[in-house]
């Protein structure tokens, strides 16, 4: 629990601080928040969710890197915004915001800042 994850945070919070040392500690903490996997959607047992510290220190996302291979290339990708609006299937005309990214089977959130 806690009392095992808070000193793993605290550890991976000073080395990405050391890697960025020009943020402050407020911009540490939202960098973190922001680039953890429940950061949409916090709640009482999870929070924030598990930090990736990679696309923290990167400042990017990289949820479209993690979008699973599909063995069948002829699946469309179909990209929706947060309301469940469809908007195309070029990745490079999004602007900032939330997508789902959809093709065959696999879906994957897909933040852009």
């Amino acid at each position: 629990g806690t009392s095992f994850a808070t000193p793993i945070m605290a550890g991976a919070a000073a080395s990405l601080w050391s890697a960025l040392p020009q943020l402050t500690a407020e911009q540490l903490r939202e960098r973190i928040i922001r680039y953890s996997d429940h950061y949409l959607n916090p709640d009482d047992e999870y929070g924030f969710g598990i930090p990736n510290l990679l696309d923290a220190y990167n400042n990017t996302p990289s949820s479209v890197n993690q979008l699973p291979a599909t063995t069948n290339t002829t699946l469309p990708l179909c990209i929706y915004d947060i309301n469940g609006r469809y908007c195309g299937n070029q990745l490079s005309t999004l602007q900032k915001g939330i997508y789902i990214i959809k093709q065959g089977d696999n879906v994957q959130k897909l933040a852009i800042y």
